[in-house]
């Protein structure tokens, strides 16, 4: 029973190292974060080692246009919104979630949807999570992935900010007023 769970807290990165944390490696050594540029309008990806606290950038966005990277598990692409339509502040018209292959530096199109938001990658990679209005109100969805077919909406009552349990069997979000966690099991 997770309600009656204790825990500790302990703060794994100043809350001035980064606006936002993304998940951790694969080796749980470093954590992902997001963190705008020096110039304050191209959000990055960076990689945090917890031991040494060495930072190294994965991705970089071009503008404010670039939303919500996450690295692929095996760590060669990066997924985020790129914004197609609306100006320059929510809300958006019509968002894409694109690939960049890292090595190669090219972007894909995969879906072009109603405002996705909250990207999250299972840790297979099969999977991918986002909160869309797209029925009138935040909810959760989830899509085979990179296919983008199969979508399941997994949210009864609005949802926002999915993350994908370690093991890929549960997936995290909160109700559009943020007062609680909900976890739902995801049969793949």
């Amino acid at each position: 029973d997770r309600s009656t769970a204790e825990a500790t807290a302990v703060v794994l990165v100043a809350p001035d190292t980064g606006i936002g944390f993304r998940g951790w490696s694969r080796d749980a050594k470093s954590v992902h974060l997001l963190r705008w540029s020096t110039g304050g309008n191209q959000l990055a990806l960076v990689e945090r080692d917890l031991t040494s606290g060495v930072e190294r950038e994965i991705f970089r966005g071009e503008g404010v246009y670039t939303l919500d990277p996450v690295l692929s598990p095996d760590g060669k692409k990066v997924y985020y919104r790129s914004v197609i339509s609306g100006g320059s502040k929510p809300p958006f018209d019509e968002v894409a979630l694109v690939e960049r292959d890292l090595a190669a530096g090219t972007d894909r199109e995969l879906i072009r949807a109603a405002l996705p938001r909250g990207l999250s990658l299972s840790p297979d990679g099969r999977f991918i999570a986002y909160s869309s209005n797209e029925s009138g109100d935040f909810n959760i969805y989830v899509r085979r992935f990179p296919e983008g077919d199969a979508k399941t909406r997994v949210s009864t009552e609005g949802g926002i900010g999915p993350q994908w349990s370690r093991d890929g069997t549960e997936l995290f979000f909160q109700p559009p007023d943020g007062k609680k966690l909900i976890a739902v099991s995801v049969r793949k």
